[in-house]
C-alpha cells in the first residue's frame, strides 16, 4: 500500500512539473511571437516566460496544498457532527475502521440535485 502511495505522489509531482514547463513554454512562444511580429526585442519572450512560470508555479502548488479548502469554499460545504446526522457519521466511521484509516472530517453540501431516501428507486421517465 505504501509503495502505491509513493508512486502516486511521484506521478503527481511529475504532472505538476510538466504542467509548469508547458505553461512556461506557452508564455515563451507567445513572447517570441510578439518579438517577431511587433519587434519588441528578445527580452519580451523571456519576461513572458518568467511570468508564465511564476503564475503556473503559484497556481499548481497552491491548488496542490489548498485544494480541499478551495473545493469546500466553492461548494459551500459545512462540517457535520455525530448529533446532526448520526447515520452518515456512523457509516463513515465504520468504513474508516474497516479500511484502517483515521476518521475523516465529514462535510454536508447543500444541493438541489436528486434526493433519494435509502432503498428508494428513482422513477423512469
Amino acid at each position: 500500500m505504501y509503495e502505491n502511495i509513493a508512486k502516486n505522489r511521484a506521478k503527481t509531482v511529475l504532472i505538476i512539473i510538466c504542467f509548469v514547463f508547458f505553461i512556461s513554454m506557452i508564455g515563451y512562444f507567445i513572447g517570441v511571437y510578439f518579438d517577431y511580429r511587433y519587434g519588441f526585442g528578445s527580452t519580451y519572450s523571456v519576461v513572458l516566460m518568467i511570468a508564465a512560470l511564476l503564475i503556473a508555479m503559484l497556481g499548481s502548488f497552491g491548488s496542490y496544498y489548498y485544494s480541499d479548502r478551495i473545493v469546500l469554499a466553492m461548494t459551500g460545504a459545512r462540517p457535520i457532527s455525530r448529533s446532526e446526522d448520526p447515520r452518515v457519521y456512523y457509516m463513515v466511521e465504520g468504513l474508516s475502521i474497516a479500511a484502517g484509516l483515521p476518521m475523516p472530517q465529514i462535510y454536508m453540501v447543500s444541493d438541489t440535485g436528486m434526493h433519494l431516501q435509502p432503498g428508494e428507486i428513482p422513477e423512469k421517465e
